[in-house]
């Protein structure tokens, strides 16, 4: 029987503990997920962790809507088609009231800095996409939050 070095048994159980630490479960849309126990949310605060892809938001939106997943992506494709040729022309501010807002911003010129150097250097104009967020879209976010503490209790009256 052959037995193995010491040192070769340090990184095996290295990798032992790394794979005790990691979980697999099933994500609300049937996705598995893995992350780490050291930092896995207590019982209490189940808010979802992960981000939903394009996939399961046209997923989502062909089950809410009652379509065919490949109709409900030809519709999510022909949006963001529609908005990115509305914000690249420049013209027009799309939005949809109360939840999303797209519009094309130019910023101005400005002096910068070399953060190795300490150069002061010039940064030149650029266009971008300004995304504003509606009324309705931050009342759903902030009304899905966690619930809010306790009030404290009065102090008692000596």
């Amino acid at each position: 029987m052959i037995r193995s070095a010491p040192i070769m048994q340090a990184p095996i159980r290295a990798i032992k503990r790394k794979a005790e630490r990691k979980c697999l479960t099933l994500g609300p849309t049937g996705s598995r997920m893995s992350f780490d126990r050291r930092w896995a949310t207590p019982p209490g605060d189940q808010k979802r962790r992960c981000s939903m892809n394009k996939s399961e938001l046209i997923g989502a939106m062909a089950a809410r809507a009652g379509v065919s997943n490949k109709d409900a992506g030809a519709c999510l494709d022909a949006f963001f088609d529609v908005v990115a040729g509305e914000v690249a022309a420049g013209d027009a501010k799309v939005s949809v009231p109360g939840w999303i807002s797209f519009e094309q911003v130019i910023r101005a010129a400005r002096k910068g800095r070399n953060p190795q150097t300490g150069e002061e250097i010039q940064v030149a104009a650029t266009r971008a996409c300004k995304v504003s967020v509606g009324s309705k879209l931050k009342a759903a976010a902030k009304s899905s939050g966690p619930p809010a503490p306790p009030a404290p209790a009065a102090p008692p009256a000596w």
